[in-house]
């Protein structure tokens, strides 16, 4: 087995425990936000519809995301991103491959550090064939 092979591999593995899917009233969430997001996405291995989302903090480490249809909730390990340029409000930004979205990093709020997802063996494998773009969708409370 090729060594980049048993990467890719291994790195499904992980994110597969880090994407934990969620009943509705099963977590605590603070500092909630409302996110419209006009495309179907994935975070983790979990496809989610485009819609209205409800993105918020459950530790330092983790974002809880739950569509506000009453559907799908998810929770997602992150890691910590910027520490520069302070962001002027809340907003997620995707990565873009073709059709498919990937959830790439969430900013709550006016701050200069938010949270980065960390990137599946799917969007791996398609940033090494395709280009990258980005789509920025603000949020509101």
């Amino acid at each position: 087995m090729k060594v980049s092979t048993l990467f890719i591999l291994s790195a499904s593995f992980l994110l597969a425990a880090l994407t934990i899917p969620l009943h509705a009233q099963s977590a605590n969430v603070s500092g909630t936000l409302r996110f419209s997001i006009p495309v179907q996405f994935t975070v983790g291995t979990e496809k989610l519809p485009a819609g209205d989302y409800i993105v918020g903090s459950l530790s330092d480490n983790s974002i809880r995301l739950q569509n506000r249809d009453g559907g799908k909730a998810l929770v997602a390990l992150t890691a910590q991103a910027g520490g520069g340029i302070a962001v002027q409000g809340p907003k997620l930004v995707f990565h873009r491959y073709g059709d498919r979205y990937f959830l790439s990093e969430a900013w709550l709020g006016k701050s200069d550090t938010g949270r980065q997802f960390f990137a599946s063996a799917e969007e791996i494998e398609l940033a090494r064939t395709q280009s990258q773009q980005r789509l920025t969708v603000a949020g509101n409370q």
